[in-house]
């Protein structure tokens, strides 16, 4: 008898546990999801913030590209997003500022009017493209229980290639996503910080790890604009384990190419993607 009272309080508790751990994440995720994302100027503030811009991004992957392939073979991507910027250029001013272009772009975009892509120099295009940030944040780590992980991201200003981007995630082994519990919210606006919409996203799953596919240059209503947003990433501990890594990536451009997660030896997380995707940001959190 004393056996059956103990074996009943000991599923009590697990289910206590296991209610108050559902309670107290769910009011987190509401608590979180109903405050707005950072925008581009808050996000500086933030420690560990790195700006990288749309055609930089381009000369880092190509600089790399050069040491795994032969010069023949390098997809060279500078000239068709200079080709971009003077498609662009057709537009008007005025057009490119309802695009959510910022002065610095339009002038640049428009001094490529007329010109083939061979003609326009790096620092045309670069002023042309916009700056963006990619931040990955501790939230809390419970032994035995779940993780959880912050990540937000902001344009300054619109894109020159809009269209969809991916959020991708990979974490160590004996975790796994808890998908019910993971969003992502995007935030949409206008260069004067006006709000233009918000959407919710939910995470397809990976092998050991997770991705969000999302438009993050067109608001809901199929109009232009710029986008900031944010991530609540949880993790079940399914073994139990004293540490997690989270790797984070933010692809832009992305082609649809499945990201693959990799786990070294040493239980590092790397994640690979398509040659013609260009990472924007990247993040790498180790807790607790």
């Amino acid at each position: 008898m004393k056996r059956l009272v103990s074996l009943t309080l000991l599923v009590f508790v697990l289910i206590s546990s296991s209610s108050v751990y559902a309670r107290s994440i769910d009011t987190e995720i509401q608590e979180f999801m109903d405050s707005p994302a950072p925008d581009f100027s808050e996000l500086s503030k933030a420690n560990g913030s790195k700006i990288i811009n749309e055609f930089d991004a381009i000369i880092e992957k190509e600089a790399i590209s050069e040491l795994k392939y032969s010069y023949s073979d390098k997809y060279d991507e500078t000239l068709k997003f200079k080709q971009e910027v003077i498609n662009l250029s057709k537009n008007s001013r005025n057009e490119l500022e309802k695009m959510n272009f910022n002065d610095r772009q339009i002038d640049a975009i428009l001094s490529t009017k007329g010109l083939s892509a061979d003609k326009v120099s790096n620092d045309v295009a670069r002023r042309a493209s916009a700056n963006f940030q990619f931040n990955m944040y501790k939230n809390r780590f419970e032994y035995g229980d779940y993780a959880v992980v912050d990540a937000y991201w902001a344009w300054e200003s619109a894109p020159v290639w809009a269209g969809k981007d991916t959020v991708v995630f990979g974490f160590s082994n004996g975790f796994t996503a808890n998908l019910d519990r993971t969003v992502m919210k995007v935030t949409y606006r206008d260069l004067d910080g006006n709000y233009k919409g918000e959407q919710y996203y939910n995470p397809n799953g990976l092998v050991q790890g997770l991705r969000f596919d999302f438009e993050q240059s067109y608001e809901p209503g199929g109009l232009r604009s710029l986008s900031n947003g944010k991530v609540y990433l949880v993790i079940d501990n399914r073994e139990n384990k004293d540490y997690v890594e989270v790797h984070g990536k933010y692809l832009h451009n992305y082609l649809g190419v499945l990201p693959s997660i990799n786990i070294s030896g040493s239980n590092l997380v790397s994640i690979g993607f398509s040659q013609n995707t260009r990472e924007m940001g990247d993040g790498y959190i180790v807790m607790p």
